[in-house]
């Protein structure tokens, strides 16, 4: 399947500003899970590649990651099984009842899932079944190469618009996209900055992960590439009282660009990213001769 999202002004928040030329890369338009699509796809085309009829995942009880790996298994006709946890916030949505025909199996909590995937995979290689472990969220080198092509694509639009791209801020939490998009910019020579915005994890080892990340997305790719943590830009300026916890900076970016562009962000990732993005202009850190992407994943 050829995914391509929109790349879209935001004329109205750009004079609102009166900052650089602000451009929004509609990840949020794919379908059920916005980021999580392109690396569901990604990862049940090579489960597929592999001759795998089963897909086995983990996550909290909430995770969009498997909600979406669970439709796509489906779509493509592969077994899934999820093995899922309480959400440490205490929220608990009826994914059991939106997960599609997988197989649920409830961990009584986070440290206990590792254990039911390795026994769920036991389970269903013992009866002659090809199996494919998803690491928790999608993240790996596969779903990186995904995003290396989709900064590609972005700027073959860019391209298409006569846009020169300076910088592309987005929410950086995985480290999946982050990766993808500083593999994508390295193998065909951009000169972007790539511009991650903590939720609220530990800065370090997001670098060190995207750094990772980079590396095991270039192998597959077939590029020689390496990246050094102290290469990654990550902002965690914005993250207030923690992860999951929206600021008051947050909500009035969710209100400023859905009464101006009618652009839905969700509280906790992508409007944490909108209020940097707001924050960096009104404080002359970004140029207003500069053009800069905000990269919707959805939240």
């Amino acid at each position: 399947m050829t995914i391509e999202t929109p790349l879209e002004d935001l004329r109205a928040l750009s004079a609102y500003l009166e900052g650089p030329r602000l451009l929004v890369k509609r990840d949020d338009k794919l379908p059920f899970g916005g980021s999580k699509f392109r690396k569901a796809l990604a990862l049940v085309d090579h489960a597929l590649r592999r001759g795998a009829n089963v897909v086995i995942t983990e996550g909290s009880i909430e995770s969009q990651h498997a909600r979406t790996l669970a439709i796509a298994s489906q779509e493509r006709g592969l077994s899934c099984v999820l093995v899922l946890s309480p959400e440490a916030s205490g929220s608990e949505p009826n994914l059991l009842d939106d997960a599609l025909g997988a197989e649920i199996i409830i961990a009584s909590s986070e440290g206990e899932r590792p254990a039911l995937v390795a026994a769920a995979a036991e389970k269903h290689a013992g009866r002659g079944e090809v199996v494919e472990v998803v690491p928790f969220s999608g993240t790996n080198g596969i779903t990186t190469v995904a995003y290396m092509n989709a900064f590609l694509e972005l700027l073959s639009q860019a391209e298409t618009a006569g846009v020169t791209i300076d910088a592309i801020y987005l929410s950086s939490a995985t480290g999946g996209i982050h990766a993808g998009l500083e593999l994508g910019k390295r193998v065909a020579g951009a000169n972007v900055e790539i511009v991650g915005v903590t939720p609220g994890l530990a800065v370090g080892e997001l670098r060190q992960r995207v750094a990772s990340l980079v590396h095991a997305g270039a192998e597959l790719a077939g590029k020689e590439i390496e990246v050094s943590p102290a290469e990654i830009t990550i902002f965690d300026a914005y993250v207030g009282d923690g992860y999951l916890k929206p600021t008051v900076e947050s909500q009035s970016a969710q209100r400023i660009v859905r009464d101006l562009e009618g652009l839905e962000l969700d509280s906790v990732y992508t409007a944490k990213v909108m209020a940097a993005l707001i924050d960096q202009i009104r404080c002359g850190a970004i140029d207003s001769s500069k053009t800069v992407v905000y990269w919707h994943s959805s939240g």
